[in-house]
């Protein structure tokens, strides 16, 4: 220890100089000093920590921050007991709180480390005055900061972006929400939007800041709620989101959308939330938890002019002034306005909001909209963006990514080539359609009421379609599942269409299953119909022939030689539309390696016709697979055959098929 005496000798003098406010020279023999005593810290650890501490007051008083905050950092890593050390860390971040703005990013970062660090030095020593003092300040000071906190970055948004923002957080539909409650609570959010539009529209510069401080209210408001968080995998977990997570996670898209930034506060809580709500990579990533139909709206808008927005307000103020009981002046209204960035926004959202509730105008029915666009199109000439927004709006809205969610069920057991068939399938869908695509091998009972219960969680009311496809066995009522079990074919339907979460959405079923044990034989004369008395074949016909030269592919990932392809004996049922691989009663092929001839059709075609309308590439599928001519040589059946598919629709819109 005699090398040690001198250098406590050094620590003394420099005790010394910081008292006579020597800081410079206090600071040098402090670092002397521990440059001393490196070789012995395992013998003066205690004395090292206290050390650093002291350097960092020095150097906090020559304002060197940043190296006193590593020096009372460094002194607890070796004395966490220090309680000291924690306050005068808690006071440089208290004190750098100053040089940011309230409601910044920072500030509130510096504030949560200053309060930590002083409710851990109260709590080292309790009786310390100093200490709670400096606590009780900051406390006092993050407090007030709590009144005029900015959530959201939007000092250098232009008004557009804002108006915008506004517009993605609300869904004007009033059946929107999971309860009661939460549906007027929705339909009162879109309420104020709408009535702080038309406040822009009459003043814009009040406009200006109503609109700015009911964002940053609703940002705060999201801020503070608290989250609740119940054990996974229970079944009141999948209960427990509340109207605010949903709120949340729009607000973050709705700002990643836009280019808006919001504090690091929230991203975390995002995250909490997003966890909680069981989201895959995909449903965090993309523009998923933005309603589709707004930003069909968003889009739509964006492609109108001032002056055809101007006039679609004329249209409107005609028609359903008196009804709804306007008080604008159509006369006085914006138009000399429109010239400012924002107002040809408010105004367009103003009416959408506005028709949304009158109930003349939702996600499905946009028939008055395009009657306006249309009224517009006759009086002003064609114009491109009318025509767009005409075309855009016979179409489900389908803007959000993923675009839709796709279950497979699919029987392996006993069905030689179902693995290729779900390549195919997942292919078309994930990869190419950017589908969250869910796969489940051999479903029973217990499968599909997993599901029934999966597809009530929150999540999925942001899904635009729901695809289901069943690859299986069947008969003339019912699907045959894993395990020997049956399900009626009209229930498996009717329970998997009747989720809220897809209400006024696109389901779209493809049934890969035999409906029978019948062929459509054909007789010598080339005339095809039903049963002609033949022999009955297997309910799913495992190996078939194909006569002449390979190689004609087509538009068919299965080659189909032209020897087997007959466009002349049309089937008496065909040109009807259903939702089969087969027509009642009739049996429908697959291929030993590749699996159902009508999953691989369907997957083909959809692959290639991306964003032209299903119902006539569905009608492509029934024309390409009732030319083949199919031969087996079974026991049960013998000789040729054909298969006709179909699908029966009550589709209110056309549903393109995702390009993405």
């Amino acid at each position: 220890m005699a090398c040690v005496e001198p250098l406590e000798g050094v620590v003394v003098e420099a005790r010394a100089c910081y008292c006579e406010g020597r800081y410079v020279q206090a600071e040098k023999l402090y670092t002397q000093a521990l440059a001393a005593f490196t070789p012995h810290r395992h013998i003066q650890k205690l004395l090292v920590a206290q050390i650093h501490n002291e350097r960092g007051v020095c150097r906090y008083k020559l304002v060197y921050f940043d190296e006193a905050v590593q020096d009372y950092t460094q002194a607890l890593a070796l004395n966490p007991a220090l309680a000291a050390a924690y306050y005068h860390r808690a006071t440089i971040h208290y004190r750098l709180l100053a040089g940011h703005p309230k409601g910044s990013s920072r500030r509130q970062t510096l504030g949560q480390q200053a309060m930590e660090d002083f409710k851990e030095a109260v709590r080292r020593d309790p009786n310390n005055i100093e200490f709670k003092e400096g606590l009780q300040s900051c406390r006092d000071e993050i407090e007030a900061d709590g009144d005029d906190v900015k959530v959201l970055d939007l000092e250098d948004v232009p008004l557009p972006k804002r108006v915008k923002l506004l517009f993605l957080l609300d869904n004007g539909d009033k059946e929107t929400g999971t309860t009661p409650v939460y549906k007027e609570e929705n339909a009162a959010a879109a309420r104020q939007a709408k009535e702080t539009f038309q406040a822009i529209l009459m003043s814009r510069e009040d406009g200006n800041q109503i609109i700015t401080e009911l964002l940053q209210t609703r940002a705060k408001e999201l801020l503070s709620y608290e989250i609740l968080i119940l054990p996974e995998g229970t079944e009141a977990a999948s209960h427990s989101v509340r109207k605010q997570d949903e709120d949340l996670l729009i607000l973050a898209e709705g700002c990643h959308h836009l280019g808006i930034e919001y504090n690091q506060a929230l991203s975390v809580k995002i995250k909490k939330v997003q966890k909680k709500m069981e989201l895959n990579d995909k449903e965090k990533e993309g523009n998923f938890f933005i309603y589709a139909e707004n930003l069909l709206m968003n889009h739509i808008c964006d492609n109108l002019t001032a002056d055809l927005v101007y006039r679609l307000f004329r249209l409107f103020i005609h028609r359903y002034r008196v009804k709804l009981g306007l008080h604008m002046d159509s006369d006085m209204t914006v138009q000399d306005k429109l010239e400012f960035d924002g107002v040809k926004e408010a105004l367009f959202f103003y009416i959408i909001r506005e028709m949304e509730e009158q109930n003349l105008l939702n996600r499905i029915y946009t028939d008055k909209l395009r009657d306006f666009f249309e009224e517009l199109q006759g009086k002003n000439g064609k114009d491109e963006n009318l025509s767009m927004a005409i075309a855009k709006l016979k179409s489900y809205p389908e803007e959000c990514r993923p675009a839709g969610l796709c279950l497979v069920f699919c029987v392996t057991e006993d069905r030689e080539g179902a693995d290729s068939e779900i390549v195919k399938i997942r292919s078309v869908f994930e990869d190419h359609f950017k589908f969250t695509v869910k796969i489940e091998r051999n479903p029973n009972c217990d499968t599909l009421d997993r599901y029934k219960k999966e597809l009530i969680k929150t999540k999925y009311r942001f899904y635009d379609s729901l695809v289901i496809w069943f690859v299986s066995h069947g008969d003339e009522t019912n699907l045959i599942l894993s395990k020997e079990e049956n399900i009626n074919r009209e229930k498996f339907i009717d329970d998997f269409s009747i989720f809220s979460n897809f209400s006024k959405k696109p389901k779209i079923f493809f049934m890969a299953t035999c409906r029978g044990n019948k062929p459509i034989c054909a007789d010598e004369a080339g005339e095809t119909r039903g049963d002609l008395g033949g022999t009955e074949a297997s309910s799913d016909v495992r190996r078939i022939s194909q006569d002449g030269p390979s190689g004609n592919k087509g538009c068919v990932g299965i080659d189909v030689p032209e020897s087997c392809q007959d466009i002349s004996r049309i089937y008496y049922q065909m040109d009807r539309l259903v939702a089969y691989a087969t027509l009642p009663s009739n049996i429908s092929f697959r291929l030993k390696d590749e699996g159902s001839v009508f999953v691989d059709t369907v997957c083909s075609l959809l692959e290639e016709n991306q964003g032209e309308n299903i119902t006539q590439v569905l009608e492509g599928v029934s024309r390409l697979i009732h030319q083949i001519v199919f031969k087996s040589d079974e026991d049960k059946f013998v000789g040729e055959s054909k298969q006709a598919c179909f699908y029966e629709s009550t589709f209110q819109k056309t549903f393109l098929i995702p390009k993405i």
